[in-house]
C-alpha cells in the first residue's frame, strides 16, 4: 500500500506500507471460532432441554394430581428406560392413593345412607313425645344431625361427576346465579371487564353452580355481603367473589379446605356449619381444571378467586386475532 502525500514546495512525499494479510485469516478465525462455540451452546441446549422435559412433564403431572388426584389421569408409560420406570412407581402410586380415597367416599357414603332411617325413625318417634319444649330441642338436634349427613353425602360425591362439560358464557351464567339470590332479597354486584363476543369457558354447569352458590354463601354468611367480578385474562378467566368480612388468618387459609376444619375464632363461628362447603367447592372447580384460592384483601375481608381455562369455539383462528389485536 503506497501513500503520497503533496508537500507546499510541490514535491511528493510517498510512504509505503506492507499489507498484514494476517490480520484478516486472524478475524476470520475468531468469527469462525465463535459460531463454532454458539452452534455447540445451542445443541448443548437442546440437548438438556430434551432430557430434562420428561422430568418437566412428570413436575406438571404432580402439580395436577395434587389438586385432583381422583380425576388425574395416568402418566404415559413411555420414552427410555429411566422415565418409563418413574412414570410407572408415578401410576402406581396414584393408584394405590385413588383407592384409598375411594375407599373412604365409599365409607362416608355408606355412613351417611345408613344413619338417614334411624333419622327417619327418630324423627317420627319425636312426634309423638312430651313436653313439646324438650322436643323442640330434640328435633333441632337431629336437624344438625341431618344437615351433616347431607353435607358429608355432597362431599362423597364431589369428587367425581358423570356431568359433560359444555361451552358456558360465564358473564350470562353467572348472572344467572345472581338473579337467582336477588329472588331470595340478597342483592350481589356483578361486574365483567369489557370484552368483544361472549367470554365462553368449558364446564360443568351443576358443579360451576354449586362451587359458586357454595363461596358465594360462605361470603354471605360471615360479611353480610359479597360481590363478583370477572377479568378476562389471555387464555384464562379469573372469577373474584369478594366480601368485607373478618377474613382468615394467613397462616389458616389453605386450611379451611380441609374437610370437617373451621375456624372458631375468626370466622364467627356461633353462625354454625359443617366445615365441608370450600372443600366441596374446590372439589367441583377441579372437576372443570379449575384452581379456586382464598386472598385477605388489603382493606379487609376475602376474596375467593376462580381460574379458568378461557374456550375458543374456533380455537386457532381466535387465538390469532387476539394476537393481531
Amino acid at each position: 500500500m503506497l501513500t503520497a502525500i503533496r508537500l507546499e514546495d510541490g514535491t511528493w512525499i510517498t510512504v509505503g506500507h506492507k499489507r498484514d494479510h494476517g490480520a484478516r485469516e486472524i478475524l476470520a478465525y475468531r468469527y469462525l471460532t465463535f459460531l463454532v462455540v454458539v452452534a455447540l451452546a445451542a445443541l448443548v441446549t437442546a440437548l438438556v432441554l430434551h432430557s430434562t422435559k420428561p422430568l418437566r412433564r412428570l413436575a406438571a403431572c404432580a402439580d395436577a394430581y395434587g389438586r385432583n388426584p381422583e380425576s388425574f389421569q395416568p402418566l404415559p408409560e413411555t420414552g427410555t428406560r429411566e422415565v418409563r420406570d418413574v412414570s410407572q412407581s408415578f401410576n402406581l402410586m396414584r393408584e394405590r392413593i385413588c383407592a384409598s380415597f375411594e375407599e373412604r367416599n365409599r365409607l362416608m357414603t355408606a355412613i351417611a345412607h345408613d344413619l338417614r332411617t334411624p333419622l327417619t325413625r327418630a324423627r317420627l318417634r319425636l312426634e309423638h313425645l312430651q313436653p313439646r319444649a324438650e322436643c323442640d330441642r330434640l328435633s333441632m338436634d337431629l336437624d344438625d344431625l341431618e344437615l351433616f349427613v347431607a353435607r358429608g353425602l355432597d362431599f362423597a360425591k364431589s369428587h367425581k361427576s358423570m356431568e359433560r362439560q359444555v361451552p358456558l358464557d360465564i358473564r350470562a351464567f353467572l348472572q344467572s346465579i345472581v338473579d337467582d339470590v336477588a329472588l331470595e332479597g340478597t342483592r350481589v354486584p356483578l361486574a365483567a371487564d369489557p370484552v368483544d363476543g361472549p367470554l365462553l369457558v368449558r364446564a360443568r354447569p351443576s358443579c360451576l353452580k354449586r362451587c359458586v352458590n357454595n363461596l358465594l354463601s360462605n361470603a354471605l354468611t360471615y360479611a353480610g355481603s359479597a360481590k363478583i367480578r370477572i377479568f378476562p385474562e389471555g387464555d384464562t378467566v379469573r372469577i373474584e367473589i369478594s366480601d368485607k368480612g373478618p377474613g382468615i388468618p394467613e397462616d389458616k387459609i389453605e386450611s379451611v379446605f380441609i374437610p370437617y376444619y373451621r375456624l372458631d375464632s375468626s370466622r364467627n363461628s356461633h353462625l354454625g356449619g359443617t366445615g365441608l362447603g370450600l372443600s366441596i367447592a374446590r372439589n367441583m372447580a377441579a372437576l372443570d381444571q379449575a384452581r379456586l384460592s382464598l386472598h385477605n384483601n388489603p382493606e379487609g375481608g376475602l376474596t375467593a378467586r376462580i381460574v379458568m381455562k378461557r374456550f375458543y369455539r374456533n380455537a386457532p383462528a381466535a387465538r390469532s386475532a387476539r394476537i393481531a389485536g
